[in-house]
């Protein structure tokens, strides 16, 4: 399916694209699964989209392939991502593309916006970076939701395995949680169990191999 996906890209609006299956029972969406496409612009997804759904061809996959993925794309989630921190700063990920991620649904508090999710975002990335990640391939996003019923924002952290995000736990409250727990709370408070996912790269413009394992993890 995938693979046949990627000989229908045509935009160079498009930067990645990411799928995720549930690694929980206890997720929002249990027996959901997603897929996450990342653009430069808002204008170029939206402009995508409706060449896409027009398309012959996409429309002839789409068909093909609805029983392995069925996506909802009229009520798809639009979400401007922030990424403090590159992919490969504190490691490298399997030749297989696989990732683990954990995921919180989070709300603004009293009249907080993403402006101050934004300013935090520097105080956090440097505890991070003062601490000892390397290995992990740790890295994080804030993806801020102007229509979200479910949530103002999502947090989502990313590592090269579950061992490894293991590890970030351990880090975190050793060397970041004291100091930034305080200013988060601040300004927003997020759900106190994460949703959890095993993920695969699918997609990235910039990259010559974009194979992905489904097999390996």
């Amino acid at each position: 399916m995938v693979a046949e996906w990627k000989t229908l890209i045509n935009s160079e609006a498009l930067d990645g694209g990411w799928i995720y299956l549930p690694a929980s029972e206890d997720n929002t969406y249990p027996t959901g699964a997603w897929w996450e496409l990342q653009w430069v612009s808002k204008e170029a997804a939206d402009e995508s989209w409706d060449l896409w759904s027009q398309d012959s061809t996409a429309i002839e996959w789409t068909s093909k392939y609805e029983s392995v993925f069925s996506c909802d794309g009229q009520n798809r989630n639009s979400f401007e991502a922030v990424f403090p921190v590159n992919a490969d700063e504190f490691g490298e990920f399997s030749d297989s593309g696989y990732f683990y991620s954990e995921v919180l649904l989070c709300r603004y508090e009293d009249d907080a916006d993403s402006v101050d999710a934004k300013e935090f975002l520097n105080s956090y990335t440097r505890a991070v970076r003062a601490s000892d990640y390397q290995g992990t391939g740790y890295h994080f996003g804030n993806y801020y939701a102007p229509d979200n019923a479910d949530a103002d924002f999502l947090w989502g952290e990313f590592t090269n395995s579950k061992d490894s995000y293991k590890r970030v736990v351990e880090l975190f409250a050793r060397d970041v949680e004291p100091t930034q727990f305080p200013l988060f709370s601040k300004f927003a408070s997020c759900n106190e169990k994460p949703d959890r996912y095993d993920g695969w790269t699918v997609y990235e413009r910039d990259s010559s191999d974009n194979s992905a394992d489904f097999s390996r993890m």
